[in-house]
């Protein structure tokens, strides 16, 4: 059973034609100084998906309006349009009468159209051939987030170390730990949301080697899906091209193993002191 789903499963309190209330909690496994906001998203999907008569996720767009702490939360759903092949949901996530993030997302179901692919997977080293983070001399980070994924760079080396800034750019494979089959697609493309929030920091960084004065957490992401997939490991293919007075604009984009493009996402980010 991935870790995933049972860190983000959800009771059911009260369920309706047009709304449905949820009980969780946020485990600290998932904790990046706080939890992170890709899982507290994920979490919202599934919510979502409990609800949807739909499987398919087609976008998912939030704000992370709080911090929030491990603990109890409560989830609510809300249909706000609703056809034979698609709906639009209103999905928020609270703690302690707190509205900690706030979302919208579509979900449907596959349809004929057209189909096309133009994506093309950047050019890195194949999985095998990169290290795992814990296999290079200081790679063990220190937050139990990072237990809950094997990472491998393909650069060969980490955002921390580097003594020259570069090009805001980072690109890993990653797999979640331990493995496992949901037999769910709503959970297996909850998984796209933790990898394409969390790499959009580490990409910046990458542009101020050796000043560590601030974190910036999420403010906003919204993600496109565009297929699903049940496999292990994912390409993260993170870019951080702006930073200015204080905020910074990252895209990032998940492919396959097989170099399909999975799904792809936008983020505005906001710099704070980093903690002690």
């Amino acid at each position: 059973m991935m870790k995933l789903e049972q860190d983000t499963r959800l009771t059911c309190t009260e369920n309706s034609e047009f709304s449905a209330r949820f009980q969780g909690a946020l485990h600290p496994d998932w904790q990046v100084w706080f939890p992170n906001g890709g899982y507290m998203g994920a979490m919202l999907l599934r919510a979502g998906g409990e609800f949807s008569a739909f499987d398919r996720p087609l976008s998912f767009s939030c704000h992370f309006l709080s911090v929030p702490s491990v603990g109890e939360v409560d989830v609510e759903v809300k249909r706000l349009r609703g056809t034979r092949f698609a709906e639009s949901l209103s999905v928020s996530l609270c703690q302690g009468g707190k509205v900690i993030i706030q979302a919208l997302m579509w979900v449907g179901a596959p349809t004929k159209g057209y189909d096309h692919d133009d994506a093309g997977m950047p050019d890195v080293p194949s999985v095998e051939t990169c290290r795992a983070t814990t296999e290079i001399e200081g790679g063990h980070a220190s937050h139990p987030f990072w237990n809950m994924i094997e990472q491998r760079p393909t650069t060969g080396d980490l955002h921390w170390q580097i003594s020259e800034s570069g090009r805001a750019e980072q690109r890993d494979w990653i797999r979640f730990l331990p493995e496992g089959q949901s037999g769910d697609r709503i959970i297996d493309m909850a998984r796209y949301i933790v990898l394409l929030d969390t790499y959009a920091w580490p990409a910046a960084a990458r542009a101020h080697a050796g000043d560590g004065r601030f974190i910036a957490p999420t403010l906003s992401l919204h993600v496109d899906f565009h297929r699903p997939y049940d496999g292990a490991w994912f390409l993260s293919d993170a870019s951080a091209p702006v930073g200015a007075e204080g905020y910074i604009g990252a895209a990032s984009r998940l492919w396959s193993e097989e170099g399909q493009l999975l799904a792809s996402a936008n983020a505005t980010l906001m710099c704070r002191p980093r903690p002690a």
